[in-house]
């Protein structure tokens, strides 16, 4: 990896770093650290039922964690009076993060009552009640709040998220598990390096085919693809609206603005299909 590999004489290496760096990797030799106090976090809002990706400032461990990063000096790009107004801690991300993994992983593991379950972190009687909603609406949970057969156990079994977890089982009846597997994989990593992508297929594959879900391929029949995708996720399916923006849940999700203006193309579809919402506070975003 380039980043651990000492300037050549007579060079600086300066790093451009995402806030993995703050405590997953430690990089030798860094003289100077230079500290934007903002962090790009995953949030998930419980009217909308959606998880974005907002800016919002750095607390004061991690600022002081970007600091230790270096023995040299550390600058923050703002005054210390902003500093002294930060969190002291950063936000457990089990209070602001959907809960619904959470809950499957200990249905399988026979914990009955959520409601009641000790967290370290507890995160609010809303979010469990609306994880355990997601839940119903996707299938995994019956009318007595157990583990449905075989759909819910079957999602339990996938480290994935919940609706990868249904793509690739309803891709199994709709005779398009092979393209549904290279899609998810893609979707599963931060990056679309196609080295990444593939390690993450074959990863998935190997669950998949333990679980003896049958893979097959639909070929050139699209649309089977496509009727699986609007199957699979339509919690995430919004339709345009006259004034140009996507309505999905009776809200109203300013969806194509997050769009980069090369993939916008004349006559939009009239409906769509979106992963990740990410909010961006940039004048015309």
């Amino acid at each position: 990896m380039r980043v651990f590999t000492p300037a050549s004489a007579g060079h600086l290496k300066v790093i451009l770093a995402t806030n993995i760096a703050e405590t997953s990797v430690r990089i030798p030799g860094i003289k100077y650290v230079i500290d934007s106090g903002f962090v790009k976090a995953r949030s998930y809002d419980l009217v909308k039922g959606m998880e974005s990706l907002i800016i919002v400032p750095t607390s004061k461990a991690q600022a002081l964690q970007r600091r230790a990063e270096g023995p040299g000096k550390c600058f923050r790009l703002y005054p210390e009076r902003e500093f002294e107004k930060l969190e002291d801690s950063t936000k457990p991300e089990i209070k602001r993060c959907n809960l619904s993994n959470v809950i499957l992983q200990l249905k399988a593991l026979g914990v009955d009552d959520i409601i009641r379950f000790d967290f370290m972190e507890k995160p609010s009687r809303a979010a469990i009640i609306k994880s355990l909603e997601h839940l119903f609406l996707l299938g995994a949970l019956t009318d007595d709040c157990k583990l449905s057969e075989p759909i819910g156990h079957q999602m339990a079994r996938l480290p994935l998220d919940l609706i990868y977890s249904k793509a690739l089982i309803l891709a199994s009846q709709f005779n398009c598990l092979e393209e549904m597997l290279i899609t998810v994989a893609m979707l599963s990593v931060e990056s679309f390096f196609m080295p990444l992508a593939r390690r993450r297929m074959s990863q998935i594959r190997g669950h998949v085919e333990q679980m003896g879900l049958p893979i097959s391929s639909c070929g050139d029949d699209l649309v089977q693809f496509r009727r699986c995708l609007a199957a699979s996720f339509f919690l995430n399916a919004a339709l345009k609206q006259p004034e140009g923006t996507y309505s999905i849940l009776q809200k109203i999700v300013n969806s194509l603005w997050t769009l980069p203006a090369n993939t916008r193309k004349d006559g939009d579809a009239a409906s769509i299909v979106f992963i990740l919402n990410f909010y961006d506070s940039k004048p015309g975003c």
